[in-house]
């Protein structure tokens, strides 16, 4: 491919990522009008989910015009790529969060299992913090919704099968519980996740575990750094991350809607926005055969 269809490319995938940030700005915006608490902790969590998803989505937009910065001794302006796949990885996982806990469950059981084991392990981090700085009233809240949760997954039969002496302990232990697959309390990993959710196994497993590389510092990340010192490659990596983010970003807003049923933004008339959705959904599914694998 030659350089000026290259750059048509990623304008034309930057395009597509503002058409759906403006859907998945203007759908947030009317849950935000039509749904309140008292539609439920659970939905609204879902949306809480959804609205962080969206917070790290517009930051990728800003970080990839650049950084254009002048210290006492150095000028430089780059695209800061290591931070997009950091954040980029933290979508992958916010929609799999999104699609496993609310989007997913095939019944009852499995709805309020995923929740609330979900819920415990964000009990565990906080716990972590209250351990140095929490005052004892915030120790004693904290328990007090220990002791809801469990009050919740106690008749739950995914919770009572699972085959473990020490489960309690696990499930605020903040490992992911909430993922557990089977009644010896393993864990379904991110990867089988995605797989479930529809994705390729190029972005659920190939491309999702090259970005947990950078985030953790690998020597991988370390060299990506180095690969992208010319503009050429910088916008190469950028198309990547478009084409990333598309999916991801399209897949979500199909799932919004269809747990979000009060929600009717986009025209059914709007082929432009519509046939844009409809692509990147479909992209997902069919990675490995465009990448040949």
């Amino acid at each position: 491919m030659i350089q000026k269809d290259l750059e048509q490319l990623h304008k034309d995938y930057r395009d597509n990522y503002i058409i759906l940030l403006d859907i998945l700005a203007r759908i947030i915006n009317e849950t935000t009008k039509k749904y309140t608490r008292d539609e439920g902790e659970w939905l609204e969590s879902a949306f809480l989910v959804a609205y962080k998803y969206f917070g790290h989505a517009l930051t990728i937009l800003y970080l990839s015009h650049g950084t254009n910065q002048e210290l006492p001794s150095l000028k430089f302006d780059k695209v800061d790529l290591a931070s997009i796949d950091v954040i980029t990885r933290a979508m992958i996982e916010g929609f799999l969060i999104f699609h496993y806990v609310f989007k997913s469950p095939a019944n009852l059981e499995e709805k309020v299992y995923r929740y609330w084991a979900y819920k415990a392990a964000g009990i565990a981090n906080r716990e972590s913090i209250l351990t140095y700085i929490g005052t004892e009233d915030e120790k004693q809240d904290s328990n007090t919704e220990k002791d809801n949760i469990l009050n919740h997954l106690k008749n739950n039969k995914i919770y009572q099968n699972i085959k473990n002496k020490k489960k309690e302990e696990r499930i605020f232990s903040g490992n992911g519980l909430w993922r557990v697959k089977n009644n010896t309390g393993d864990l379904i990993t991110w990867n089988n996740i995605a797989i479930q959710a529809g994705f390729s196994k190029t972005l659920a497993n190939l491309i999702y575990n090259i970005l947990c590389g950078v985030a953790h510092s690998s020597i991988f990340g370390i060299l990506q750094t180095c690969i992208t010192e010319n503009k050429r490659n910088e916008q190469d990596m950028l198309t990547a991350t478009f084409t990333i983010v598309n999916i991801i970003t399209a897949n979500l807003i199909k799932e919004f809607y269809e747990l979000f049923t009060n929600i009717e933004y986009i025209p059914s008339n709007d082929n432009n926005i519509l046939n844009t959705l409809n692509y990147w959904v479909e992209k997902g599914h069919k990675l490995d055969e465009i990448m040949g694998i």
